[in-house]
């Protein structure tokens, strides 16, 4: 669960660690998905999705750019965390796999007297 806490909506960096095959990531509030290929991760291999839109990349410790990973149907360009909790999905198929979301509260306005 990622609570964002800001006014309106910011842009993640999702950190996944291996092993496993990595599937998919769900943002269940806006059905947002990122849907990944035959991204087998290796035992010390970690994934960094910056998904900001001027930093928008997805990079392996291993492999280096994964765009390629990315299926054409997914969310990439796009996805995002609305204000409130967003309930977040990481399907990879290892217990021993990891994730971590790091991301910038942002607002609309500074709020409180000038």
């Amino acid at each position: 669960m990622a609570n964002n806490q800001g006014t309106t909506k910011t842009y993640p960096i999702i950190v996944i660690n291996g092993p496993g095959n990595l599937q998919h990531i769900i943002n269940r509030k806006t059905s947002e998905k990122i849907y990944f290929t035959g991204l087998a991760l290796q035992e010390g291999e970690v994934v960094r999705l910056d998904l900001r839109p001027a930093q928008l990349t997805a990079v392996s410790t291993f492999r280096g750019d994964l765009m390629n990973y990315i299926l054409p149907n997914s969310n990439f360009k796009t996805f995002h965390l609305e204000p409130g909790e967003n309930p977040l999905s990481i399907m990879i198929d290892n217990p021993d796999a990891t994730a971590a979301i790091f991301w910038i509260e942002t607002f609309w306005s500074v709020d409180g007297d000038p």
